[in-house]
């Protein structure tokens, strides 16, 4: 969950929807949220409440779930720095643009697994 600067993770029991914990993410959110070295699906979390440190350990049994939780917090990095800075990654994203389009007199061949069409 965000709301503005804030960005935090609720363990949820599934049971009754009760609320089993929070995590408050800091800025820096590669501090929190540790993936492991040997699954691109697990993270190891940091929890700290009153002074005293807890991991927790997070794990999805899907590919696609997973990915979609690792990708929520660089968009989030992203709409942060976009809501702070307008101007400058405005600057940044202009400076991307690429022309893709066909110059006159190039050429580029398609392959449809097997024969192989030059078009102009």
């Amino acid at each position: 969950m965000a709301h503005g600067e804030k960005m935090w993770l609720e363990f949820v029991n599934l049971k009754d929807g009760s609320l089993f914990a929070k995590c408050i993410l800091p800025e820096k959110i590669e501090l929190a949220l540790i993936p492991t070295v040997d699954s691109s699906r697990a993270w190891a979390i940091t929890m700290i409440k009153n002074g005293k440190k807890a991991l927790a350990g997070l794990y999805f049994r899907e590919r696609n779930d997973a990915f979609d939780f690792k990708t929520v917090f660089a968009d989030y990095k992203v709409q942060l720095e976009l809501e702070r800075n307008p101007e400058k990654v405005k600057e940044q994203l202009s400076g991307q643009n690429v022309d893709f389009s066909i110059k006159q007199g190039e050429k580029f061949s398609l392959d449809f697994g097997g024969k192989k069409q030059e078009k102009h």
